[in-house]
């Protein structure tokens, strides 16, 4: 993905699809960004967590993580609350943007590797809603 140049505005609309374990972004220009409970986890970028990474190399998150709730940290980006008690990072509306969304990530990617900007892709959520 190209990095995207100028200001991220806000977005119109965020859902928390538990059923799906994932949050959908609606983009004021229209684009739907569909990320994984478990991707966001994993792309938090908190010191605690970078130490972590940094520390070990790894960390080991719970594939089944769910966001528990969402809240705005100022007009910046969000804060995600966890099911693993991990509430410590904020997204900026424009890392946001940059996360690959999950229904573009259907066939496995041997070039892409594994970082906070492109982490490593969580079990596929179910279809049902």
């Amino acid at each position: 993905m190209a990095a995207l140049q100028g200001v991220v505005q806000p977005p119109a609309e965020i859902r928390l699809r538990k059923s799906q374990a994932l949050v959908e972004i609606t983009w004021a220009d229209g684009h739907v960004s569909r990320l994984s409970c478990f991707q966001l986890r994993s792309a938090c970028a908190c010191s605690s967590c970078s130490q972590a990474m940094y520390r070990d190399g790894k960390r080991e998150l719970d594939p089944a993580v769910m966001v528990t709730d969402i809240q705005p940290m100022g007009a910046s980006g969000l804060q995600f609350f966890f099911s693993d008690g991990h509430s410590r990072g904020h997204f900026p509306w424009r890392y946001l943007r940059e996360l690959p969304d999950i229904t573009g990530l259907t066939e496995p990617r041997e070039s892409a590797e594994p970082s906070v900007a492109n982490p490593a892709v969580a079990p596929r959520p179910g279809v049902a809603q």
